[in-house]
């Protein structure tokens, strides 16, 4: 075989190849938005967990699990932008339970931040959880309900109070329903992000994510603009 054979069968090979990589994403890509377009959006209600105004113009939803390191990422990003804008007027943002059942301690997380909630701590519990994910989603010689203990004492919570809501059937019940909820509305990963009641592709860093909350921005302003002239 010359060599300008082997060439032409490496350039048919190499052709082959970028083909079917092409096709594999297009199909992966079709998947993903093939997926997205069931999913529900369940407007935003007194039951939920809200940093600022319901009343702001633009509003993150998302539905998490405090065990999964994706989660974990975003939530560093997500926490920039409520210290970036204005956390009443401009932004607000929503947390909703999704504890996915293969990950060990997901629900016992989603516990531990209600429990916290019943005295008014919700949101320093789930920031707890999140910076110190590795310190207890890995856990394998250690009581991670310990764990969540020490994080209520440093929070300065009544930790009996804490022991006792976090096993108690009510806060159960609770994140099982927000479970069910999330999966009657089709959610089905974490996390998933809606921004005013659109599911968005899940941005790679802060200046994307920040693009996405500025154009919403923008529509709001020109639309209540729009309302303000026609008056």
């Amino acid at each position: 075989m010359d060599k300008k054979s082997s060439k032409e069968i490496l350039a048919t090979y190499f052709l082959v190849f970028i083909l079917i990589f092409v096709l594999v994403l297009s199909v992966i890509n079709f998947v993903n938005t093939k997926q997205k377009s069931y999913l529900k959006f369940e407007p935003v209600n007194d039951g939920d967990w809200i940093k600022g105004d319901k009343k702001a113009k633009v509003i993150i939803v998302e539905y998490s699990d405090f065990q999964c390191p994706a989660c974990a990422n975003y939530y560093s990003l997500v926490r920039q932008l409520l210290e970036d804008y204005d956390l009443n007027a401009d932004l607000a943002f929503v947390y909703r339970h999704f504890p996915l059942p293969f990950h060990k301690y997901a629900k016992l997380a989603a516990r531990a931040a209600e429990a916290a909630g019943k005295q008014n701590k919700f949101w320093e519990m789930h920031n707890l959880l999140f910076e110190r994910q590795k310190e207890w989603s890995l856990a394998n010689n250690i009581n991670v309900e310990n764990v969540f203990k020490k994080y209520a004492q440093e929070l300065q919570l009544d930790v009996n109070k804490f022991m006792f809501d976090l096993n108690s059937a009510e806060i159960m019940q609770k994140v099982d329903q927000a479970y069910m909820k999330a999966l009657a509305n089709n959610i089905q990963q974490t996390p998933t992000f809606f921004v005013n009641g659109k599911v968005i592709n899940n941005p790679p860093n802060y200046n994307a994510f920040r693009k996405i909350i500025l154009t919403e921005l923008k529509a709001n302003s020109s639309n209540i603009d729009k309302s303000l002239n026609s008056k």
